[in-house]
C-alpha cells in the first residue's frame, strides 16, 4: 500500500497496548507480579515496528504513552492521545436512576477477551460468596458475548450468580444495576465497561489495573482497591450506603466531563492530521527508523511476490 500510495497518511489506532496486556496475562498465569521487563517480547517488537512504520499512532491511555516514551524511548511526536470521546451535549440529558430504583450487581464484557474471563473467575472464586453472605437478597448478573462453556457452568441460581450471555443493550443493563463489579487483574487500555457505567450513573468497584489512566487526579465513582477483602468490603459499602451513592454518581459525571470531552479531542486530532498533510516529508524524515522499517518491509514483500510468481509459472 505504501508503495502504491506513498503520500497517503498511515495512522494506527492501537485501542490498547497489546504487549502490555499479554505480558500481564503471562505473569498472572505464572502466578507472579508483572514486571516491566516482561514487556520485551516478540509481540512488542512487532507492535512497536508497526508504530514506527506509521505517520501517527493513536494511544488511548496516558499510562501507555508514558511506557512507550520512557521504557521504549519512542519520540513523543509519533503519538496522539485519544481516549474515549463523548458528546457532552447529549450524554447526560436524562437524570440518573436513583439509588432505590436500582438493584443487584453486574459485570459485562466480551468473553473472547481473556481479562474478562479472568475477572469473572475472580468474582466467583474470591469475592462473591462473602458479598452474598452479607447481602443475601443481592444477585450478580454476568453479561457478555461469546460466553465459553466454562463460564456457563458457573451459573448458580441458589447463590445468585447468574450468567446471561450477550446483553441486548449494554447501557440498559449497566443502568439498571446498582453497582458494577470489575476486578480487572490483567489488561491494558481504558475499560469500556467502567466508562459506560459512569455515563449511566452506576458506581463501580474496580482495581488499579481497571482504573488505570482513567481518572487522573479526580475521585473515582466508587472504589479502586486490589485485595480481595478490600474489594468485598467496598462492594458491600457502595451497595448499602445511600448517602454516598449520589455523590459517587456525580464523581463519574465529573470524570466524563473533564477527561472524555469530544469537543476537546476531536478538533485537536483534526489539527494534528492537517499539520501532517502540510509537512509530511519532514515528519517522515524525523522518523528515519520508520523509513528503514518501511523500506525493509517493501523489499521483503517484493521478493516474496516474485518467488510466488516464479513458483506458479513452473
Amino acid at each position: 500500500m505504501a508503495a502504491q500510495c506513498p503520500q497517503a497518511f498511515r495512522i494506527l489506532d492501537t485501542e490498547d497496548f497489546h504487549s502490555l496486556r499479554l505480558a500481564r496475562q503471562a505473569a498472572a498465569k505464572q502466578k507472579r507480579p508483572f514486571e516491566l521487563t516482561d514487556l520485551y517480547s516478540d509481540t512488542a517488537k512487532r507492535e512497536l515496528a508497526s508504530m514506527y512504520r506509521c505517520d501517527l499512532t493513536l494511544i488511548i491511555s496516558e499510562f501507555e504513552m508514558q511506557l512507550l516514551e520512557k521504557q521504549f524511548k519512542m519520540p513523543q511526536e509519533m503519538f496522539f492521545y485519544l481516549p474515549f470521546v463523548t458528546d457532552l451535549s447529549t450524554a447526560f440529558q436524562k437524570p440518573f436512576m436513583p439509588y432505590e430504583a436500582k438493584k443487584d450487581f453486574v459485570f459485562i464484557g466480551n468473553f473472547l477477551h481473556e481479562p474478562n474471563w479472568n475477572a469473572v473467575r475472580y468474582l466467583k472464586e474470591e469475592v462473591w460468596s462473602s458479598i452474598r453472605k452479607a447481602l443475601p437478597e443481592a444477585k450478580l448478573h454476568i453479561y457478555g458475548a461469546y460466553p465459553p462453556d466454562k463460564l456457563k457452568q458457573l451459573h448458580h441460581e441458589a447463590s445468585g450468580f447468574l450468567v446471561h450471555g450477550r446483553a441486548e443493550d449494554a447501557l440498559t443493563v449497566l443502568s439498571d444495576a446498582r453497582v458494577l463489579l470489575a476486578p480487572i487483574q490483567i489488561g491494558a487500555g481504558i475499560k469500556g465497561k467502567l466508562y459506560e457505567a459512569m455515563l449511566v450513573g452506576t458506581p463501580s468497584v474496580t482495581t488499579t489495573v481497571g482504573a488505570e489512566a482513567m481518572q487522573g487526579d479526580l475521585p473515582w465513582n466508587g472504589y479502586v482497591v486490589d485485595g480481595a477483602q478490600e474489594f468485598i468490603a467496598s462492594a458491600i459499602s457502595l451497595y448499602t450506603e445511600v448517602a454516598a451513592y449520589e455523590k459517587m454518581q456525580q464523581h463519574g459525571k465529573t470524570l466524563i466531563e473533564a477527561r472524555y470531552d469530544g469537543a476537546v479531542f476531536l478538533p485537536a486530532l483534526a489539527e494534528r492530521i492537517l499539520n501532517l498533510r502540510q509537512d509530511l516529508a519532514t515528519v517522515r524524515n524525523n522518523n528515519f527508523i520508520g523509513q528503514i522499517m518501511q523500506h525493509n518491509t517493501q523489499r521483503s514483500t517484493e521478493y516474496f511476490s516474485r518467488w510466488i510468481t516464479v513458483k506458479n509459472n513452473k
